[in-house]
């Protein structure tokens, strides 16, 4: 039989002992309130708003690829000192252990980075791989990075073109709309394209309050907008030929 790990332990103790405080707490209560209406409403987590969600999303990325990369540095780092000639192996400070101790000391210090392992490395040293980044771990997701990014893409055309706004209801539908007659077909729910996009891509996605056309009128008049609309226009009637490009007389009386 398996024995259960530390960590699996600690978890389950300290999942037993907020149940007993959460317990506890709840017989302490007034006899004509309900358990489990109290309970409901004291473990509930309290509901993010639209612009807290897409900030969260988008600080956990840029986490994310802030640490990926120099992971992906140190990793560079060691499979690189780890290829060295012959005449240099077996010395003092050239082994598998020493290069990942010495890397994980100088570039990845902080309590945050995730460490090199001595196996990790070893095993891409024994595959040949110097100076190249980490294999992807887990399993390749069926949904491609393609697909995501050219939907979030046409949210940000659609907010900046202003002909529609870039609403859930809208998005799913497009989501359908790209997916029919293709290998995705039916293999992903239009709420679930939505969502991988929303946490894919959070910096092209910027949840904002719906544009008026009033709005829209007055971002556009600005002084350099209204001087390039007249060239433009003046330059339409001499083409035309209701006017010409050439200096004029204007006239209040007419003389016989």
């Amino acid at each position: 039989m398996q024995m259960p790990s530390l960590s699996d332990s600690r978890k389950n103790l300290s999942s037993s002992s907020s149940e007993a405080r959460m317990n506890h707490g709840l017989d302490k209560l007034r006899p004509w309130m309900k358990r489990t209406d109290a309970r409901q409403s004291l473990m509930r987590r309290a509901r993010k708003s639209p612009t807290q969600a897409h900030l969260s999303r988008l600080i956990g990325k840029c986490d994310k690829t802030y640490y990926g990369d120099r992971y992906k540095d140190a990793f560079k780092a060691a499979t690189q000192a780890m290829q060295m000639p012959d005449s240099a192996k077996g010395k003092h400070g050239t082994g598998v252990r020493s290069v990942v101790d010495r890397i994980n000391s100088n570039m990845l210090s902080s309590p945050n980075d995730k460490k090199l392992s001595v196996s990790t490395v070893h095993r891409a040293v024994q595959r040949g791989e110097f100076g190249v980044s980490p294999q992807k771990m887990g399993r390749p997701s069926t949904l491609p990075n393609e697909l995501t990014q050219g939907l979030a893409c046409h949210s940000v055309m659609m907010q900046l073109s202003g002909e529609g706004e870039m609403s859930s209801l809208k998005m799913r539908t497009l989501a359908t709309a790209i997916t029919m007659s293709t290998p995705h077909e039916r293999k992903h729910t239009a709420a679930h394209i939505w969502k991988k996009t929303r946490w894919r891509h959070p910096e092209y996605i910027k949840p904002a309050q719906a544009v008026e056309n009033e709005d829209r009128r007055v971002d556009w008049l600005t002084y350099k907008n209204i001087i390039d609309w007249n060239a433009r226009a003046k330059k339409f009637l001499v083409d035309v030929g209701m006017g010409k490009d050439e200096p004029g007389v204007i006239r209040k009386c007419v003389y016989c």
